[in-house]
């Protein structure tokens, strides 16, 4: 299990280490759920401040091996995609498109860089959690003071934040604390296992104000993955009722559902059939020469669906969107982060581990199959600093 250290003396020694970067990265993740503006911008700040202290203090680019081939994978997949672009058009061509298209990938090379030790960056969890129960609170505020709704359009309209990546991030959150209510050691404190309860149903009566059906989903699967992992003959009268408290909700938000779910269904598979088309025209190296969005918009033009035209939308599912730009060649070059995972997990890394690795990439995968997270702020920020974060605790386990 970790042992973590009280959050003020890791504060402190990151302080004393002048590893401000760190620091403001931990700030940017506060801010992540309440803003984007202020999120990026403390972001650049610690990517600045990083580079500050490689220059004049002489601090290590990585703390770890797994860091450093985190950065070169991300290095290839951007030369590729500088190489793939030019071949395909010219020069000026990606120059005008990078900040649009391809920018949020660069924090796949510079995320590494930010990321400290396994027991110094629990912090981060710690300032996201944070920021991300401010974030609800503040919308649940504002939505009695402006007398509206709390739902996903109050969190949209309040704090700029899509229903989807709220989420994913609750989710997070659930992870982190299956995680440690099914350890061992905390099994007979009822007053923390209440607490952990308590909270797991406050998270589920959110996700279930929200209207997300794959949020449910994920839900179901991470609760499930953990009840089965620790399932003994001493709790089967506990687990019947945690199932059928759980059936019972489902159903309930089953009911709650309305057509506009069989709307969001039939709109998303025809982009998906579209996507898939342009796909098969240039499956090896994808393509490169109009922005995704536009190649989209061709094909539902052509195919006389001017009301999918016009709503300007992507692929909604980031594996069609990565074949879709990148062809097969690119999807090859990001399944190395998978490789990269797993080559640092080995008997040392601890179940805890294992279980919250697993667990945040079933979320993140599932997640890519209903929406193009990589290419917004909420997304690419969320999966470059946690998947690092992972490949430190593996790693720091193993040496």
């Amino acid at each position: 299990m970790i042992i973590l250290k009280p959050l003020y003396s890791i504060l402190r020694s990151v302080y004393f280490e002048k590893d401000f970067s760190f620091l403001v990265l931990a700030i940017g993740l506060f801010l992540l759920p309440l803003s984007i503006n202020l999120s990026t911008f403390t972001l650049i700040v610690a990517l600045g401040l990083k580079l500050i202290q490689v220059i004049f203090l002489k601090q290590k680019l990585f703390v770890a091996k797994s860091l450093l081939t985190s950065s070169v994978i991300g290095v290839c997949f951007l030369l590729y995609i500088f190489l793939n672009c030019i071949v395909q058009t010219d020069l000026e061509y990606f120059v005008n498109v990078f900040g649009n298209e391809f920018s949020p990938l660069v924090l796949f090379i510079l995320m590494p860089l930010l990321i400290r030790k396994k027991t110094e960056n629990i912090i981060l969890s710690y300032f996201f959690f944070s920021g991300l129960v401010v974030a609800c609170i503040y919308v649940l505020a504002m939505s009695f003071i402006l007398k509206i709704n709390f739902d996903r359009d109050a969190f949209q309209n309040i704090i700029d934040i899509h229903h989807t990546y709220l989420c994913m991030y609750l989710l997070f959150f659930v992870n982190f604390l299956l995680v440690r209510f099914f350890n061992k050691t905390n099994k007979n404190n009822h007053f923390q296992s209440i607490t952990y309860i308590f909270s797991f149903s406050l998270i589920f009566l959110l996700i279930f104000l929200l209207k997300s059906k794959v949020s449910m989903v994920i839900f179901v699967v991470l609760l499930g993955g953990h009840l089965i992992a620790s399932f003994s003959k001493n709790n089967v009268l506990a687990y019947f009722l945690i199932l059928s408290a759980l059936t019972m909700s489902i159903i309930l938000f089953n009911q709650k559902l309305n057509t506009s779910y069989k709307n969001a269904v039939d709109f998303r598979l025809e982009i998906w059939h579209q996507s898939v088309k342009s796909i098969k025209e240039n499956l090896f190296f994808g393509d490169l020469k109009m922005q995704e969005k536009d190649l989209l918009n061709e094909k539902h033009y052509l195919n006389g669906r001017y009301d999918l035209m016009n709503s300007d939308l992507n692929s909604h599912n980031q594996y069609l969107s990565i074949l879709l730009k990148f062809g097969i060649i690119g999807f090859l070059i990001l399944t190395l982060y998978i490789l990269n995972l797993i080559e640092a997990l080995n008997k040392a890394t601890s179940k805890d581990t294992v279980k919250s690795v697993l667990g945040f990439s079933a979320i993140i995968l599932i997640v890519f199959y209903i929406e193009n997270i990589l290419d917004r702020h909420h997304g690419i920020v969320f999966v470059s600093v946690f998947y690092n974060y992972y490949l430190v605790a593996i790693q720091n386990e193993t040496n």
